[in-house]
C-alpha cells in the first residue's frame, strides 16, 4: 500500500524556460509543496480550471512576468478578476527589469495589482524558502 505524504500545498509555476521551471520545481518541491507547472499564461489557466473541477484547488501560483503570449500582469488580473483565484500570487522576473516597468507596477513596494509579492531576479525561488 503506498503511504499518503501530506505536503504543505499545491504550487503552479508558470515559467516559460524550461531551466528555470525545473530549477523552481527542485526548490519549492524540497521544500514540500505539490508542484505542477505551466510554460505559458494559457497552459496555466487550464491547470487551474482543471484542478478546480476536480476539487483539487491550488494554494500558491508564482508566475513569471515576462512570459510568450499573454503577458504575466494580464495572467493576475484573469486569475483574481475571472477566475476568482483566492490563492497567493508571487511575481517573478527573469530578465532586469527596466526603471519604468519598476515604477509603474510598483515593484519597489513589492506589489502588482492582484499580486502579493515580487521576487527579484537575483532572488529568484530561494525567497521562496
Amino acid at each position: 500500500m503506498k503511504k499518503q505524504v501530506k505536503t504543505r500545498g499545491k504550487v503552479l509555476v508558470v515559467e516559460d524556460d524550461q531551466n528555470w521551471q525545473e530549477y523552481a520545481r527542485r526548490q519549492i518541491g524540497g521544500k514540500g509543496y505539490d508542484v505542477l507547472t505551466a510554460f505559458s499564461a494559457t497552459e496555466a489557466l487550464q491547470i487551474l480550471r482543471r484542478s478546480k473541477e476536480q476539487g483539487k484547488s491550488l494554494d500558491i501560483v508564482v508566475t513569471d512576468i515576462n512570459l510568450i503570449g499573454m503577458h504575466g500582469t494580464e495572467l493576475i488580473q484573469i486569475l483574481r478578476e475571472e477566475e476568482k483565484f483566492d490563492g497567493q500570487i508571487a511575481i517573478v522576473a527573469g530578465l532586469p527589469v527596466p526603471k519604468e516597468f519598476i515604477e509603474r507596477y510598483d515593484l519597489l513596494g513589492g506589489y502588482i495589482k492582484g499580486s502579493d509579492g515580487y521576487l527579484p531576479l537575483i532572488d529568484r525561488y530561494e525567497s521562496l524558502k
